[in-house]
């Protein structure tokens, strides 16, 4: 969610050479009176004006947005409002853009089913809104993801009763069984059941493509499975002295990849950025600190110190040739983050910019016996800047390096004592359109 206060432009040309005396955050806006907000305690504080212009927003109007992650099943109704985690202020403004073929938003905040019977409504879902205070000069963008989880065939318990064929065997191994191949999921659990009288004496065969013990009765069989490839369920039922053999062919298949970059140290409060691999059709993740996101990429803030086991759940789903669904296969990887006790330096900025425009970051950590800046553009490409070494640098955008840059800094021998670790903050850059 972003945070969008309307600034006015500051364009200053500025010239530095390597050999220049150190610049500050003050020396640069010596040049011009910066109108704004100069109370820290007003939601719309700007930490870069230098001149009050009295349009500070106390707390009775301002905003706040939390994050919207929910999930339902296929043919339930949702239940879910984007506004419910919010602080509204009197007045405000709310709208939603975008369009889902599956769900939208109402104009109280309610997710609603489009009800399109025609796409295919299964997994993640993003739907976009917006709010702004009564006169507009505040507001923000909020996004909500809305995961659909959709009834495919059960992996986990099947009655294999019903899928028996008296005259079809394609397994080949002499018995009965089913017309098609069981599918199931590498390295998950498999619930067989049969039913049975007292009488009868059922025998299960060591299965081939993974191991199985018998479960709470006769009737019950419970398989892991190894990795993806091809199995086999035998079955022999002794009924009256009887024996009648059922052989099961099973698809054991590939799960979804599990796999995430991210930060192993952290600083306290910082925002750290989480990218899971593509090639699944959903991603859950779990940030150990009763926090949970939803979607490829995710950014998480660890409040109070310590180590925290993040895990991405990633589903994937599955169809026969028909294109009917099969069941949906899960993977899951865990990465341990260590969250310092101490927070990172702030890297402050006037306002958002466009490709090409010319702009300063700085930090307010003071005296710092050391200031190594990185900016990169939207492809991590490195871009030069001037004031190296200074807690001021000054970087001017080249076109095509939006729609997002990083500025990264890392501190160290300062007057107040900081995270080990560096600070990276992404700002927003405003492709150029046109000529």
């Amino acid at each position: 969610m972003n945070k969008h206060i309307l600034l006015p432009v500051l364009f200053v040309a500025m010239l530095f050479t390597a050999n220049s005396n150190h610049i500050s955050a003050s020396d640069f806006l010596d040049f011009v009176d910066y109108p704004g907000c100069t109370d820290p305690n007003a939601c719309n504080f700007d930490s870069g004006a230098t001149v009050d212009n009295g349009t500070c927003i106390y707390d009775d109007i301002c905003l706040t947005l939390n994050p919207d992650v929910y999930c339902f099943n296929d043919g339930e109704i949702p239940d879910y409002n984007v506004l419910a985690n919010d602080i509204l202020p009197p007045g405000y403004n709310f709208g939603s853009f975008g369009n889902d073929p599956c769900l939208f938003i109402d104009p109280d905040g309610n997710v609603r089913l489009t009800g399109n019977t025609e796409a295919d409504c299964c997994g993640d879902h993003t739907l976009y809104y917006f709010i702004s205070n009564a006169d507009g000069s505040i507001g923000f963008d909020g996004a909500a993801v809305i995961t659909i989880k959709c009834n495919a065939n059960d992996c986990e318990n099947i009655d294999l009763s019903t899928l028996i064929s008296d005259d079809s065997d394609p397994t080949g191994a002499g018995g009965q069984g089913p017309v098609d191949c069981i599918h199931v999921c590498e390295f998950s659990n498999t619930t067989f059941t049969f039913p049975y009288t007292p009488a009868d004496v059922l025998v299960w065969d060591v299965p081939i493509g993974g191991s199985g013990v018998l479960g709470v009765n006769p009737g019950e069989y419970i398989v892991t499975w190894g990795p993806s490839g091809t199995g086999l369920v035998t079955l022999t039922v002794i009924s009256n002295g009887v024996p009648t053999e059922y052989s099961f062919c099973i698809e054991i298949m590939d799960g979804p990849p599990a796999f995430f970059t991210g930060p192993s140290v952290v600083c306290l409060s910082q925002m750290s950025s989480f990218t899971a691999s593509s090639g699944a059709d959903e991603y859950h993740w779990d940030f150990g600190d009763a926090t949970f996101g939803a979607g490829q990429t995710v950014t998480h803030q660890f409040n109070t110190a310590g180590t925290y086991t993040v895990t991405l759940t990633t589903v994937g789903y599955n169809y026969d040739e028909q294109g009917n669904p099969l069941c949906s296969c899960t993977s899951t990887y865990t990465q341990e983050v260590v969250v310092e006790d101490l927070p990172g330096p702030d890297i402050l900025w006037l306002s958002t910019l466009c490709e090409g425009d010319f702009t300063k970051y700085w930090t307010t950590a003071e005296a710092c016996s050391s200031y190594v800046w990185t900016v990169r553009d939207f492809d991590g490409n490195i871009i030069p800047y001037t004031g190296i070494g200074n807690d001021t640098i000054c970087v001017t955008w080249p076109i095509g390096s939006g729609p997002f840059g990083s500025v990264t800094l890392a501190v160290s021998g300062c007057a107040d004592p900081y995270c080990s670790e560096p600070t990276t903050v992404t700002v927003p850059i405003i492709p150029v359109v046109g000529d």
